[in-house]
């Protein structure tokens, strides 16, 4: 079974109304409150975007309903910075609003680890979507997991690679924290009790710029099939344009933020390739034709046909004095004055 990320945070937000945490409410409440930490800045403030409208779509549809016991649900906002220290400091100020009575938390695993301690201590549930394996067996009995553990997400990616595409040589590439490193672990295990041990295992640091060296390892490995646990979807993306520029053309099995990032830009995915914009193209404008004042036609060399127009000739000025390489023009005959004639002579002596 499949689930998008919206569809399990509308999951999150109607499992947190169940009746058993509707107790703790408080009677003279008039809305039942549920907190929610999401990234609202940082790099994964697109994904909670989408978290937000997942979880208000849930709500919106209870409250329709006829809400909780009577009563509408309302959605208090937290931003986690895209952080560990983020996440501690936007739980505990939804820890310290007493009417709050569940929350939902973070689906990243490192988030979770580090709200942990603080979620026993407060004694409310928080359903989460971290897949690290590890979180539901740290004796906290307030998290409540929504989403597959990378341990069932490792052995559903093995098997589609192996057994359905056919391919025995892997590339394993994750980012190196908590989610990225169980993910990658549980792949690599999956792979070999099916009996093709992966070639390669390269983990990365988490908002990487230039994933150069690490497409080029997947290149130099060999490998015809590449299984991937990515956490930031930005990262993502560079990793999948990378892997175009770099010549990397093997079928891409990934963990879930790889289906609406990376499947539309891999040549091996034809089915989910981007279509063309049915919006054409603007075409460049031609450059104005400048021209100078009172002057010939200057055409810009950057047009494509010269002008045609004929070029107007500079208008000289005349001059009264004689010019030095000419002789001084003769008298008329019928000029009744000499003043003329001996001015000139006068100059060019």
């Amino acid at each position: 079974m499949k689930f998008s990320r919206r569809e399990f945070t509308a999951g999150l937000a109607v499992g947190i109304t169940a009746p058993y945490v509707i107790g703790s409410a408080r009677a003279q409440s008039a809305t039942i409150k549920i907190g929610m930490c999401v990234p609202v800045t940082g790099p994964a403030a697109e994904q909670g975007l989408w978290a937000q409208n997942g979880a208000k779509l849930a709500l919106a549809a209870v409250n329709k309903a006829g809400g909780v016991l009577g009563k509408q649900v309302e959605l208090v906002i937290e931003d986690d910075q895209t952080t560990n220290p983020g996440i501690v400091l936007a739980f505990s100020k939804l820890a310290a609003q007493d009417d709050i009575v569940g929350f939902l938390g973070s689906i990243r695993s490192t988030q979770v680890h580090a709200m942990a301690p603080d979620v026993s201590k407060l004694g409310k549930p928080v359903m989460i979507g971290g897949t690290d394996p590890t979180l539901t067996h740290m004796g906290n009995q307030w998290l409540f997991r929504f989403r597959p553990n990378d341990s069932y997400s490792g052995r559903v990616i093995a098997d589609y690679g192996v057994n359905t595409l056919g391919k025995k040589k892997w590339a394993i590439v994750h980012s190196t924290d908590a989610f990225g490193t169980a993910g990658g672990k549980a792949l690599a295990g999956a792979l070999e009790k099916l009996g093709t041990p992966a070639v390669l295992d390269q983990g990365y640091a988490n908002q990487s710029q230039d994933f150069t060296p690490v497409v080029l390892a997947v290149k130099q490995s060999g490998a015809d099939v590449l299984g991937t646990y990515f956490t930031f979807e930005n990262d993502l993306g560079i990793f999948a344009r990378q892997l175009r520029q770099l010549g990397v053309n093997i079928p891409w099995v990934g963990s879930p933020c790889s289906a609406p990032t990376a499947l539309p830009i891999t040549p091996k995915n034809p089915a989910r390739r981007q279509k063309p914009s049915a919006r054409p193209i603007a075409k460049p404008t031609r450059p104005r034709r400048i021209t100078r004042a009172r002057g010939p036609m200057m055409p810009s060399p950057s047009c494509r046909r010269p002008s045609t127009r004929p070029v107007r000739p500079i208008r000289q000025k005349s001059a009264r004095r004689c010019l030095p390489s000419r002789k001084p023009p003769a008298p008329k005959a019928n000029t009744t004055s000499t003043r003329t004639a001996t001015a000139c002579t006068a100059t060019m002596s």
